[in-house]
């Protein structure tokens, strides 16, 4: 995502891995961020909390649950639908309404091969580094990543 908007003028991935597990994320860290909205959908009853596990495993039920909370009447044609669109092929096949931001140049130069997808690539090494800081920051609110992801 980064390096589709900011292209050439990316930092390179310990930079970003290091800015990832601080405090200056856009919206602060993760482990602050989900625990916030998580604590936030306990005592309102107007946030629900998803994640994005729960969609993948649950996708009928979590459509239901969604169109429940919008309060909006919904069957299984409705829900049929929506599991279409929402299938990684169809999103491949129709990327404009589903990107975070609109293309840029630096975007155009990655599709087309002039910018390395290899950055894009989480190593292991750098995933047990994430887990590991958002086990320890989430302990501070009472959570476990698991409460979070299930």
């Amino acid at each position: 995502f980064l390096q589709q908007l900011t292209g050439p003028f990316c930092p390179d991935d310990d930079a970003l891995l290091a800015w990832y597990l601080s405090k200056n994320m856009w919206w602060g860290d993760w482990p602050s961020h989900a625990s916030g909205w998580h604590q936030r959908s306990t005592k309102n009853e107007n946030v629900l909390f998803l994640s994005y596990q729960q969609l993948q495993e649950y996708p009928h039920k979590s459509i239901t649950e969604i169109a429940n909370f919008l309060q909006i009447d919904i069957d299984d044609a409705l829900i049929n639908a929506v599991l279409a669109k929402t299938q990684k092929s169809y999103m491949a096949d129709n990327e404009l309404h589903y990107s975070m931001a609109p293309p840029t140049l630096f975007s155009a130069a990655s599709d087309a091969g002039f910018i390395s997808g290899a950055r894009n690539q989480t190593v292991q090494a750098d995933a047990e580094r994430i887990r590991e800081y958002c086990e320890n920051e989430l302990e501070r609110f009472g959570l476990t990543i698991e409460q979070l992801l299930n």
